[in-house]
């Protein structure tokens, strides 16, 4: 009698997770299609950049920028960040 029911309840699993695993593709697809996609497209268009990696100098060996150290004091090494 157990054992029919594991089985039975083994295959729910199977179908189940067939089900779950569809609807996710389907849930991940219409939010990039209709959420996402028509944001970057219009971002696109506007020619907005959110990350301005462009370094200040074009002949630049890095994306750095060079910041003068400050003096350590007691107060600035008790506090780490």
């Amino acid at each position: 009698m157990l054992e029919r029911f594991r089985r039975m309840w083994i295959g729910w699993n199977v179908i189940v997770r067939g089900i779950v695993g569809a609807q996710s593709a389907v849930l991940m697809f219409v939010t990039w299609t209709f959420g996402l996609a028509p944001v970057a497209i219009f971002m696109r268009m506007r020619g907005t950049r959110l990350l301005d990696r462009a370094p200040a100098d074009p002949n630049a060996a890095t994306y750095g920028v060079a910041r003068e150290p400050k003096p350590l004091s007691m107060e600035r090494a008790s506090r780490m960040f």
